[in-house]
């Protein structure tokens, strides 16, 4: 989350203000679902899943900045800020 400004921001530099305001709400509209499968799943399941999100979230952004695609970077942000909310 601290460096998806920068990498967002190589897309869309004219829109800075927007990703970071895109990137709070992605974090708090993704709270929701959290507090909601922590009782059906539970804490253990919900950790494995998030976990599982988080490591091919930066698989994603590690091809797209590595092969020089930033939009799959940015993608990958996107889904990492999703499943760090968990």
């Amino acid at each position: 989350m601290y460096y998806s400004n920068d990498i967002l921001g190589s897309v869309l530099p004219d829109a800075v203000q927007w990703i970071s305001l895109g990137v709070a709400a992605v974090n708090a509209l993704m709270t929701f679902p959290a507090i909601v499968l922590v009782e059906r799943l539970g804490r253990r399941n919900l950790l494995i899943v998030s976990a599982a999100g988080i490591i091919a979230s930066l698989l994603v952004v590690a091809f797209g900045m590595d092969n020089d695609h930033p939009i799959a970077s940015s993608v990958g942000v996107i889904i990492f800020v999703a499943y760090v909310s968990h």
